[in-house]
């Protein structure tokens, strides 16, 4: 029996394991639109068939509640392969590993981003997304040669043009990514959300720049347009050097920026040992970075010319997780020069961040509205099912 037999109006009838209700048929329409809450209406909780943990499992995520969504979804992978369902089984294991990439679970992405059942079942558009959350996962792996490779093969118009905006904003082409985003005007209306976010985000002045006694605001892409170096205070880098795991020499960049520094201003006393330790890091950031720092006498070591420091309008860690991820403790700690514990315990009790998972699981991202969440595109039953 066909999974999608009709009746003669074009309903979905009540017969095989892959049909759909009319309940379940309103809802994937306002997921489709971006109305989680109403889908989540539609059906109720008490219904445990494999469609509608399946929905309830999407309209959460797209909602940010992304432990609740995965154990949805894994419930309803069980039983569409108790039910012999192969189409939807492979629809909900791509729709898993959506979750997994918003959570920043990487490992688990990788092991269930596989379009070729979907192919062999005749499901192009869906294994074509599924080509696109490939290409994410490469961009966050750093992999941004393979990516752009994916996306160019990639059949899914609108996402997979989205997906290349986000990588050209991970690659630092901040105004060309703006271009691109603002360009899009896709159907979805939760993919044109998040378009409209990337866009925003990358013109809003959220950043202020320091340089000599003038202080202004800017975006990221006035921040690409600066012809000369800067401290980005907020991951701790000057242009492609990282220095969140080098203290003393961020430390001393900030001050260089300031005006001359010596031991005493440094390190708030002097001996030889620290007068040695200043000229080692000092040479070492002449090296690296070709920066004119010169020895000023008394005063010790200033550069010349003006170095500009880049800090962020809002809190360093709203600033960090303005892109909408999900980030490990571990990683902002390491960008922002803290500790593991102040971090969680700073997040933990700011209402401004949400935490998803539990132990090393544990994952922080910026708190959102209801229905401004992971925008989970591949909807099992949009538009009436699968295509």
């Amino acid at each position: 029996m066909s999974h999608r037999e009709r009746s003669p109006t074009g309903r979905p009838t009540a017969r095989g394991p892959g049909t759909v209700d009319s309940a379940l048929a309103r809802a994937s329409s306002r997921l489709a639109a971006g109305r989680p809450l109403e889908a989540l209406g539609s059906i109720g909780p008490a219904r445990s068939d494999p469609h509608a943990l399946a929905i309830r499992g999407i309209a959460l995520a797209q909602l940010g509640e992304l432990e609740r969504a995965r154990r949805l979804l894994v419930a309803a992978l069980r039983k569409f392969r108790r039910a012999r369902d192969p189409l939807f089984a492979a629809k909900t294991i791509a729709a898993l590993a959506e979750v997994d990439l918003a959570a920043r679970d990487l490992a688990s992405a990788a092991r269930r981003l596989d379009g070729r059942a979907l192919r062999a079942l005749g499901d192009r558009a869906s294994s074509s997304y599924v080509d696109v959350l490939r290409s994410r996962l490469l961009a966050l792996l750093g992999r941004h040669e393979e990516a752009l490779a994916v996306l160019r093969s990639a059949a899914w118009g609108p996402a997979a043009a989205f997906a290349r905006a986000e990588l050209l904003a991970r690659l630092g082409r901040f105004e060309d990514a703006a271009r691109a985003a603002e360009r899009l005007d896709p159907e979805n209306p939760l993919l044109a959300g998040e378009a409209r976010r990337l866009a925003r985000e990358l013109r809003a002045p959220r950043f202020r720049l320091v340089r000599g006694g003038e202080v202004r605001a800017v975006s990221l892409v006035q921040i690409e347009r600066l012809r000369e170096p800067f401290v980005d205070a907020v991951r701790r880098r000057v242009g492609t050097l990282e220095l969140s795991r080098r203290p003393a020499a961020f430390e001393l960049l900030l001050a260089l920026a300031r005006g001359p520094v010596n031991a005493r201003s440094l390190y708030g006393r002097t001996n030889e040992s620290l007068e040695a330790r200043l000229r080692v890091e000092v040479s070492r950031l002449r090296r690296e970075l070709g920066l004119r720092i010169v020895h000023a006498g008394k005063e010790g070591y200033r550069v010349r010319g003006r170095l500009a420091v880049l800090l962020p309008e809002t809190s360093p860690p709203e600033a960090l997780l303005a892109d909408g991820e999900a980030w490990p403790p571990r990683a902002i700690a390491a960008a922002l020069g803290l500790s593991v514990r102040s971090v969680e315990r700073s997040l933990a009790g700011d209402a401004r961040f949400t935490g998803v998972g539990r132990g090393r699981a544990r994952r922080f991202r910026l708190a959102r509205l209801p229905g401004t969440g992971t925008a989970t595109q591949l909807l099992l039953l949009a538009r009436g099912g699968p295509g």
